[in-house]
């Protein structure tokens, strides 16, 4: 049986609790930095909650949500993020829990926004993209999460419909990450548009292609799935790779990811796959039979 993935949230009678903040109104508070660090320390505690739960039903991969930390990437909030990290004692019990998870061969992922961008024409955007990759970064190196492939940040390059154009502004923006980022930066194939795994190949070649197979049933150059996998698989060299697997609410082609999951593509062996169903570690437990 494959190694699975959950993304972000559990439902049913565990389910998850993570906080959110409100900008506008986060901004306007005297009071901001008690609530902005209430709602970190509460997140903390519940990713703590969750891969206690993960390793209790055999979980092997956990997506850790862009917002666990909300606002740390914002020009006006980042200097809270700041100080919030600097406090070694708000991170033990949830840095003990990582190092837990991790010992037992299971992996971390995050995947940025859509709105994160290394693509784009306008350069205040990539700005932004490029903070928000290094917060993510940071996020990782805060709770001990190796910089490595086998824990990755999996973003969409997208900007697709002038590939060469958005490849070279992608090219030159990469060069701007860190190590933290550099090291654990995958690129996922896309269900529309320019981004198959052949032309991210063409344009990144030293980076890991996350085989998404919705996607490519969808966006694909008329290949066979079993040569889409074992290309992508190479681009990880001695990796395990992490796919993703989804499938259409209405049709195998709908874009619009269904309640749960029939199968696993007959070619997924050899790799970790991360479910994108609706529901979550529900989908995981009927997939596996269980519950």
């Amino acid at each position: 049986m494959n190694r699975l993935g959950l993304c972000c949230l559990v439902l049913g009678e565990e389910k998850s609790n993570f906080k959110n903040v409100e900008l506008n109104r986060t901004k306007a508070d005297s009071h901001k930095e008690q609530k902005v660090f209430e709602v970190y320390r509460h997140n903390l505690n519940e990713l703590v909650r969750v891969l206690r739960y993960l390793m209790r039903n055999n979980i092997q991969h956990y997506r850790i949500s862009s917002n666990m930390f909300p606002l740390a990437d914002h020009t006006d909030f980042q200097y809270l993020w700041d100080k919030f990290c600097d406090n070694e004692i708000c991170w033990r019990l949830a840095k003990n829990t990582v190092k837990e998870y991790l010992d037992k061969n299971n992996r971390l992922s995050t995947h940025p926004d859509q709105f994160c961008l290394l693509s784009s024409k306008d350069e205040q955007t990539n700005i932004n993209g490029i903070r928000n990759l290094e917060y993510h970064a940071k996020m990782f190196d805060m709770l001990d999460i190796p910089q490595s492939y086998f824990c990755p940040i999996n973003i969409h390059v997208s900007n697709g419909t002038n590939g060469s154009i958005s490849g070279d502004i992608t090219n030159r923006n990469l060069d701007k990450l860190s190590t933290s980022v550099r090291s654990r930066l995958v690129f996922e194939t896309e269900d529309k548009s320019y981004w198959t795994y052949q032309n991210l190949y063409n344009h990144f070649d030293d980076i890991p292609i996350t085989l998404d197979y919705h996607h490519r049933l969808i966006n694909n150059m008329g290949e066979q799935e079993q040569d889409a996998h074992d290309f992508c698989v190479s681009t990880w060299n001695l990796i395990t790779p992490l796919f993703h697997h989804s499938e259409g609410k209405s049709s195998p082609l709908d874009r619009a990811h269904s309640d749960y999951i029939t199968k696993l593509p007959d070619c997924a062996v050899n790799v970790d796959v991360e479910i994108e169903a609706k529901q979550k570690n529900l989908a995981i437990f009927k997939l596996r039979g269980e519950k």
